[in-house]
C-alpha cells in the first residue's frame, strides 16, 4: 500500500477486546513515546496491559476502541467515566489516549474520534474532554478539535516530584 493510499483508507472502528492486546501495547507504546512520557516514567508493559483489560472487561468505566484497515490495526483511543467535580448529575468522559499511526491519520483518525464521541454518548456521557500531545500539530489538532465544536478550558502541565 502506498502512503497516499493509507491517508484516504477508511477505517472500520469496534471495542477492543483480548485478541487485540499485542497491538493495544505496540500503539500504546508508539503513543507513550510520542508523547515523551520518558521523562516522567518508564514504558512499563504489564502496565499498559492492566489498563486495557480494566477498559475491556468494565472494571473501570470507560471504553477502548480499535481502528482496523484491511490488514492491521491502526489506531485506538481509550476513555474513562466519571461525574463532573462541582455538579455530579453531569457525566464526563475524558479521553486517556487517542492515538493513530501516522500513515492513517487522515481517515482512521476521523472515524475513531467519531467513535470515540458515540461510545461515550451511548455510556451516558455529555461532555467529553480531549487532550493532545504538546508540540505534535498543535496548530492542526486545535483546528480539528474547533471544527467539531471543542473549545479550550484548562492547559495542563507535568512535573515530575
Amino acid at each position: 500500500m502506498t502512503a497516499v493510499a493509507a491517508l484516504s483508507e477508511r477505517a472500520t472502528i469496534r471495542r477492543a477486546d483480548l485478541f487485540d492486546l499485542p497491538a493495544i501495547k505496540r500503539l500504546g507504546r508508539d503513543f507513550f513515546e510520542a508523547a515523551q512520557w520518558s521523562d516522567i516514567a518508564d514504558w512499563d508493559e504489564a502496565s499498559a496491559e492492566r489498563t486495557a483489560l480494566s477498559l475491556i472487561g468494565g472494571v473501570v468505566p470507560g471504553g477502548l476502541l480499535i481502528a482496523e484497515t484491511a490488514d492491521e490495526t491502526v489506531g485506538m483511543a481509550g476513555y474513562v467515566l466519571f461525574p463532573f467535580s462541582f455538579n455530579h448529575a453531569l457525566l464526563i468522559a475524558q479521553e486517556m489516549f487517542w492515538y493513530v499511526d501516522p500513515k492513517h491519520r487522515f481517515g482512521a483518525g476521523r472515524d475513531l474520534m467519531d467513535a470515540l464521541e458515540e461510545s461515550a454518548r451511548a455510556q451516558g456521557a455529555t461532555v467529553l474532554i480531549m487532550a493532545s500531545i504538546a508540540g505534535l500539530r498543535d496548530a492542526a489538532v486545535a483546528r480539528l478539535y474547533a471544527r467539531r465544536g471543542y473549545r479550550p478550558v484548562e492547559n495542563t502541565f507535568v512535573k515530575r516530584l
